[in-house]
């Protein structure tokens, strides 16, 4: 019986263009915000850093953040870990807890950038877009990144919660697009399970990693395996049915992450 491959389009030759991204990326988003590095601590900063105590050590109860006295840190035990490491670097130098804000938008910015990147390759959209994905991918990351409606998440050092979930969420999708684009790479379907092409495994395990995380981090996390199946239908499978035929069990993995969720609100 004759299969019709479907190939995905190909990579550019020359990884140039993609560096080059990559930097004035970096380097954008580090000069819209490295001004903030002396900005003191305000606000919600005072009760979720200055006076929050389970910060002081860096161990396991870093993972038991203040009650309702936390402010922002309640129920979000990635945010007080990142705290506590700030602490155990610096002490209350408010420069490191900057720095690190600033270092995780950085970093989303450029997972931004390879997804958008990756997406604008897909079969499905790359004979419209492909040839100008570095250059759509760059700009998109850019002005993500740089836009004033990020101000206060980047430079208001409690509001980590928000760059951080940005991060883990971004990453979900990446590593996701990642192993679905390997599992579907011009295979056949198989004769016996009816899954196409090869495992999408470590790219899909990092892929729910994120998303467990994220559920720690920030409530709004709660969208991402909804986000996932959409991006799925529109991009890589062509309807929710060949989506869920085809990843039912990574879909499964990141429901559970909803479990996380609600023990921490609870």
């Amino acid at each position: 019986m004759n299969v019709r491959r479907e190939h995905p389009a190909p990579h550019a030759s020359s990884h140039g263009p993609v560096l080059v991204a990559l930097v004035v990326i970096a380097i954008a988003t580090c000069a819209a915000y490295h001004n903030s590095l002396s900005g003191p601590f305000v606000f919600d900063d005072v009760p979720a850093i200055v006076e929050n105590q389970t910060i002081r050590q860096l161990n396991l109860s870093v993972l038991r953040p203040p009650g309702n006295s936390g402010g922002t840190v309640t129920g979000r035990p990635m945010v007080n870990a990142s705290l506590a490491v700030n602490y155990a670097a610096g002490g209350a130098a408010v420069a490191g807890y900057h720095a690190l804000n600033l270092a995780c938008h950085t970093l989303a910015a450029l997972t931004l950038f390879g997804l958008v990147r990756r997406t604008l390759l897909l079969p499905s959209v790359a004979r419209r877009f492909g040839t100008a994905s570095t250059l759509l991918a760059g700009t998109i990351a850019v002005v993500w990144a740089t836009h004033p409606l990020a101000t206060s998440a980047v430079t208001y050092v409690i509001q980590r919660a928000e760059v951080m979930m940005a991060l883990f969420y971004l990453s979900t999708l990446y590593c996701f697009a990642r192993g679905a684009a390997r599992q579907d790479q011009g295979r056949p379907p198989s004769p016996v399970t009816g899954v196409t092409g090869a495992n999408g495994g470590g790219w899909h395990a990092l892929s729910i990693a994120a998303c467990w995380l994220g559920m720690a981090t920030k409530e709004v996390m709660v969208t991402a395996p909804f986000m996932l199946l959409l991006y799925d239908r529109c991009f890589i499978a062509g309807s929710f049915h060949e989506a869920w035929r085809r990843r039912r069990n990574v879909y499964l993995a990141l429901a559970a992450s909803w479990l996380v969720l609600a023990g921490l609100m609870a």
